[in-house]
């Protein structure tokens, strides 16, 4: 099974909560991780280990996040941040879910609204014009009432989503 598979499956057995189930899932990720291959240097490239952290992160958290543990899924997912952080930059990127985009999201469930806005305009900063960091940010903002600001975000919004097959109503697919 694929470090991908292992995530998006567990991710997606965890918003059903089959908690034994994504359990099950980021053990195998886990498992996988301590492949010795993985850690091969790919210079000038990140080794695959570095990106299994990212998946291991967000996993984590969202299994966290969904049974409520809140202070593990945090940790979690800044642990994603960090791990995605310290990837070499490459195209195509070597792990495609922005580990910021669920923190920030994290936040938003939490009602934590000032750090989900720093948490989506950092990742704007990485990843400019981004529709789904821009959508985290609006909804930060329509929490706090900050009008002016959701306004803004909208026309940011407007261009973002130019193309796309489906509504968009939180900063990540789930």
């Amino acid at each position: 099974m694929s470090i991908r598979s292992c995530c998006s499956g567990g991710m997606a057995l965890s918003h059903i909560s089959r908690f034994t189930e994504a359990k099950q899932e980021l053990q195998s990720l886990e498992k996988g991780m301590q492949v010795k291959v993985l850690n091969e240097p790919f210079d000038p490239f990140s080794s695959a280990y570095d990106a299994c952290r990212v998946a291991d992160g967000i996993l984590t958290g969202v299994l966290a996040e969904m049974q409520h543990d809140h202070p593990l899924a945090r940790d979690a997912f800044k642990k994603a941040v960090e791990a995605e952080d310290s990837l070499i930059y490459d195209e195509p990127r070597d792990w495609p879910l922005p580990a910021r985009q669920y923190l920030g999201n994290f936040y938003l469930n939490i009602g934590d609204f000032e750090d989900a806005i720093n948490v989506f305009n950092r990742d704007l900063q990485i990843n400019p014009k981004n529709g789904w960091s821009l959508t985290g940010l609006k909804l930060a903002y329509q929490a706090l009432h900050n009008i002016t600001a959701v306004e803004k975000v909208n026309i940011e919004l407007k261009n973002a989503w130019q193309i796309r097959d489906m509504p968009v109503e939180k900063p990540v697919f789930n």
